[in-house]
């Protein structure tokens, strides 16, 4: 298996209308997040945190545009969102990879092709990045970071962040037709199969990425849960906890309203979730494997 030789997924960018709201909700839940700082030349800003233990975590960008004009709030995210993500979604990977030269090559060859860019981050640090012009098939919008070229993202103000989560487990997505979604991630990304699990209405294709699993959703019930959903990368977040039940209870202590955890749809595990509508649009799954 070739393709570009994704290595890992090292970012999950989220485009937030109120960069100040969303940060509060990190740090209130107990995750270390940076001061808002400029990015690139499009008048944006954005705050970086890291979700996950220490080398096995991904970094959460939030993403806003500096300044905002509160008349024309939601104008101006609306602007955000076309402008990450032209599938018309709030959300989008960072990946990178072993070879950006091989990267630049394969993607090239895909129909519509490569952007690439040099986006100045805080501090004045440069980052390359490679962005396909059409991923609509893959299910979700990506850019590759290439750090070999012009140096690494400016994550030295980020630490490791007091609510214990272990790494990573999974992110979802929603490709718009999933044996064609698979072929992508497999032949232009390089990602292997790793296997199937049902869920109740639905199916979970599971690809692994270094210690993450991808999880490409399709429906197979009319009326189940994801039935007429819209192709694209879902805003969750599922983290690995020692206890999910402590971890549920310092959230509650830290005044976000969760649920008792329960069965997940994978087999032998327990979830609770952090409603999305607490956490600036991003749906964070405690997850513990019993």
């Amino acid at each position: 298996m070739a393709g570009i030789g994704l290595e890992r997924i090292s970012a999950f960018v989220m485009a937030v209308p109120d960069l100040v709201g969303a940060r509060e909700s990190f740090v209130r839940l107990g995750l270390s997040v940076t001061a808002p700082a400029p990015v690139g030349e499009a008048g944006l800003e954005c705050c970086l945190c890291s979700v996950g233990g220490p080398d096995r975590s991904v970094r959460v960008e939030l993403l806003s545009f500096r300044d905002l004009d509160r008349a024309n709030v939601e104008a101006r995210h609306e602007q955000l969102v076309r402008l990450i993500d032209a599938g018309g979604g709030s959300y989008q990977l960072g990946l990178e990879v072993s070879d950006a030269d091989v990267a630049r090559s394969v993607l090239n060859a895909e129909p519509g092709g490569l952007d690439e860019r040099l986006v100045t981050m805080g501090g004045g640090s440069a980052v390359r990045i490679l962005a396909p012009r059409d991923t609509s098939v893959c299910g979700c919008r990506y850019v590759i970071v290439d750090h070999s070229s012009v140096g690494d993202h400016a994550d030295t103000a980020m630490r490791d962040s007091p609510f214990p989560m272990k790494r990573v487990d999974h992110i979802a997505l929603v490709p718009p037709e999933i044996e064609a979604g698979t072929r992508y991630w497999t032949d232009v990304l390089g990602v292997p199969v790793y296997g199937e699990v049902p869920g109740p209405g639905f199916l979970i294709r599971q690809l692994q990425v270094g210690d993450i699993m991808v999880e490409l959703l399709a429906s197979d019930d009319p009326n189940g849960p994801l039935a007429g959903a819209a192709p694209g990368l879902r805003p969750t977040v599922a983290c690995e906890v020692e206890d999910v039940h402590a971890s549920v209870a310092m959230a509650r202590e830290r005044g976000f309203t969760v649920p008792d955890p329960g069965p997940g749809a994978l087999p032998g595990t327990l979830v609770a979730i952090i409603s999305p509508e607490e956490l600036a649009g991003l749906s964070l799954q405690l997850l513990q494997y019993v």
